[in-house]
């Protein structure tokens, strides 16, 4: 009799397992089991078939049956064409870095998230998926995209692929766009106007109008084929990235909260960064700027202004730079001396022109201010502001200038011509000059000389006025700095004076 209840009792328990295991086993959706044994089974998927209790990579709902609503299949080494039909529940899908050629998700209508990115894709239909929110489909082989149904579309990233065309015009919600690398010739976004981010770099835009997109804070259109750009309106912006196109005009007056410019390989001759407080980073090189005032740039720690055509370049209020290339360019002073963080530094190949004239000594000189000069040919000496030549045959030497910060040097060439009218004397004789400082005038007592002559310190005559007894000369409008003035009479110089300009 006991043995009989024991038996019984083993029989009830081994009933009970099988039972128990039988309904955990029906608590999974078997359609969702089956398109993952397919994954396992046809596209190399590693993981347990008909396990689905295992399967770390998908999240299930609380239905019953339950239902895969979340695949994160990211870098599986998942190969082959996939199809999610009969995954009804899924809203997020990552598949991305994987080698996949083909993407059936036209059935998974329930999708807000897709990510498929850094595969293999030459198609991809996403025209049911109508309430996606995010399409990450970078990297892929498509050359064509419709998302023209997708209007609840936040955020699309269709980077690096062979896109020509790009409809986002039904796409309202866009705050991110990410179409760069692909070859596009035009893009309308007028009508994106809660975009925040648009990177469009790397294509074939010869136009872009993103007057309407006043929400832009990040607007990357570098490598593009824009010969404007009209930024007026993105007063958002903290980054700007426009470099490598045909701009010859660069208007960010109204962008004032800029941390970011890249504007280089354009063919700007002005930029005015004057009001950009919060600029970090500014990369205005190969370009044709003569002129460039970074002094309320405090912030700046990065500055790239080589290859342009700079003869003055004031960073003694850069205290926050590390990083300063400014090679090839037409400098030929420059104070370091304030820079305590600068660690990377490239004045070389700076190209000086300067035009040495005749004086009463039969000397050919030039005024210019340089920082203890080494040139490369003995026949060139400097003394007291005063660049000297005693071979007319010279027309060109190498020169090397301290900056006032150790181990750091401008060097490059400067090139020589010379005018055989005298103009340039030492003499300090023969006439007054005052007051000296000045803010705006200066008063040049000169009676019986004809002509006064001002020249910065680069020898360019910046002012000539006639001169008859007292004279008033207005230099307001010159740039502060150091300037040389000459007393010119019949052809000689018969006076010659420096003034500081406040």
């Amino acid at each position: 009799m006991v043995k009989n209840f024991y038996f019984l009792g083993i029989f009830g328990i081994i009933c009970l397992l099988s039972q128990t295991s039988a309904a955990n086993a029906q608590t999974y959706d078997p359609t969702n089991v089956a398109v993952i044994n397919a994954l396992i089974t046809n596209n190399g998927l590693e993981a347990t078939p008909d396990a689905p209790e295992t399967w770390d990579f998908a999240t299930w709902n609380d239905e019953t049956p339950m239902q895969i609503t979340e695949l994160s299949l990211y870098n599986r080494n998942l190969s082959g064409a996939v199809s999610f039909a009969g995954l009804n529940a899924l809203t997020t899908l990552d598949c991305g870095y994987n080698n996949l050629s083909e993407l059936d998700v036209t059935n998974n209508t329930a999708l807000t998230n897709l990510q498929c990115y850094s595969n293999n894709l030459s198609e991809l239909d996403v025209t049911n998926n109508i309430a996606l929110t995010l399409l990450y489909c970078y990297s892929n082989n498509l050359s064509e995209l419709d998302v023209t149904n997708n209007t609840a579309l936040t955020q699309l990233d269709c980077y690096y692929n062979n896109l020509s065309e790009l409809d986002v015009t039904n796409n309202t919600a866009l705050t991110y766009l990410s179409c760069g690398n692909n070859n596009l010739s035009e893009l309308d976004v007028s009508n994106n106007t809660a975009l925040t981010v648009l990177q469009c770099h790397f294509n074939n835009l010869s136009e872009l109008d993103v007057t309407n997109n006043t929400a832009l804070t990040d607007l990357r259109c570098y490598s593009n084929n824009l010969s404007e750009l009209d930024v007026t309106n993105n007063i958002a912006l903290t980054g700007l990235t426009c470099h490598n196109n045909n701009l010859s005009e660069l208007d960010i007056s109204n962008n004032t909260s800029l941390v970011i410019l890249y504007c280089y390989s354009n063919n700007l001759l002005e930029l005015d960064v004057t009001n950009k407080t919060a600029l970090f980073l500014l990369f205005c090189d190969d370009n044709n700027l003569s002129e460039l005032d970074v002094s309320n740039n405090s912030a700046l720690a990065q500055l790239r202004c080589f290859s342009n055509n700079l003869s003055e370049l004031d960073v003694t209020n850069n205290t926050a730079l590390t990083q300063l290339y400014c090679f090839n360019n037409n400098l030929s002073e420059l104070d370091l001396s304030n820079l305590d963080n600068l660690t990377s530094f490239n004045g070389q190949e700076q190209n000086v022109a300067l035009t040495l004239l005749k004086n009463e000594i039969d000397e050919y000189t030039c005024p210019i201010w340089l920082n203890s000069p080494i040139f490369g040919n003995s026949a060139i000496s400097y003394l007291d502001g005063i660049l000297t030549s005693s071979d007319i045959t010279v027309s060109a030497t190498s020169f090397n200038v301290q900056t006032g910060k150790e181990n750091y040097t401008l060097s490059g060439t400067m090139n020589f011509t010379y005018d055989g009218v005298g103009i340039f004397n030492k003499s300090m004789e023969h006439f007054t000059l005052y007051p000296n400082p000045t803010k705006d005038i200066i008063f040049v007592e000169c009676e019986g000389y004809n002509t006064i002559k001002v020249y910065d310190m680069l020898g360019k005559e910046v002012l000539s006025q006639n001169c008859s007894g007292k004279t008033t000369i207005d230099i307001k409008h010159l740039a502060k700095g150091i300037y040389n003035v000459s007393v010119i009479s019949d052809g000689r110089v018969v006076g010659n004076s420096k003034v500081v300009k406040q």
